[in-house]
């Protein structure tokens, strides 16, 4: 009775009252309120309408290669094969009874890839029950902070999970996208370099120096890394779109686009290769 509130998702919707009209696009939101005009609103809330649209790094334990379980393991290796779908399968394969917190977090980091956040927060809610000091759960509990634009609480958060389990990698990469956040990159940087020194073969991590050295000049270095994170995992299409914007600084735009339609060919439901193909193509 006082206010009407519409937001469009898709297609083209027109809002009037006898006091007025208001056409609204794509991606758009307009209120009106008893007795005013339509009006268009300048952002979309509430929060939770457009959680799916958010971009949430990937941040996944590439150690569950050692994992009792053999569909936990076969799950791990279809994700390096960019086949996200064959995971969450495998995943499904696995009993009740031997679902532990690894299971949980690793289907959780698989889901907050697509931006299945409900679906992934319950799932780090599961592994924190099983053990509540679970760094990996942490990490990804950081992640989704930071994609709400909670910085507060991603810091607080990633250095949690670092405290709890220094020696591994995820803590550290996920500290290192809080501290990017916070334009702290040589920081940043920092995190991801004891990322890779404490796993050498994560591929993620080594993209993510990568990325990091790109955002303070350090281009041969940047591509170095790229290299080798796409040595370590060819298929994976985070890999190749690093290595793609590796290529771009330097003015590579051959080698940039073959590397960003592998990677938009790899996981076709990642934006950041489409922008660094953008790119590619203005320059």
């Amino acid at each position: 009775a006082e206010e009407t509130a519409i937001w469009v998702f898709e297609g083209r919707v027109q809002a009037s009252n006898p006091l007025g009209t208001l056409a609204l696009g794509e991606g758009e939101a307009g209120f009106a309120r008893s007795g005013e005009p339509p009006q268009r609103r300048l952002d979309i809330t509430p929060r939770d309408a457009v959680q799916w649209a958010l971009f949430y790094p990937p941040i996944i334990d590439f150690r569950l290669a050692e994992h009792p379980s053999a569909a936990v393991r076969q799950a791990l290796a279809r994700y390096r094969q960019d086949d996200l779908p064959g995971a969450l399968v495998r995943l499904e394969k696995v009993p009740a009874e031997d679902r532990d917190a690894a299971y949980f977090t690793l289907r959780a980091g698989l889901l907050l890839s697509v931006g299945a956040v409900d679906e992934a927060e319950r799932d780090i809610s599961q592994a924190l029950t099983r053990e509540p000091h679970n760094a990996v759960a942490v990490a990804l509990r950081s992640i989704i902070a930071l994609a709400r634009n909670e910085r507060d609480e991603a810091l607080a958060l990633a250095e949690r999970a670092v405290d709890l389990a220094p020696s591994s990698a995820v803590p550290h990469v996920a500290l290192s996208y809080v501290r990017q956040a916070a334009f702290q990159i040589d920081e940043a940087l920092e995190s991801a370099g004891q990322a890779v020194d404490l796993e050498p073969r994560d591929a993620l991590a080594r993209a993510r120096v990568s990325e990091l050295e790109l955002a303070v000049g350090n281009l041969d270095r940047a591509l170095a890394s790229a290299r080798e994170a796409v040595a370590e995992e060819p298929r994976l299409a985070r890999t190749k779109t690093v290595l793609g914007f590796a290529h771009l600084t330097r003015i590579e735009i051959g080698a940039a686009r073959a590397s960003f339609e592998e990677a938009i060919a790899l996981d076709p439901a990642d934006p950041l290769p489409r922008l660094g193909l953008g790119l590619a193509k203005i320059r």
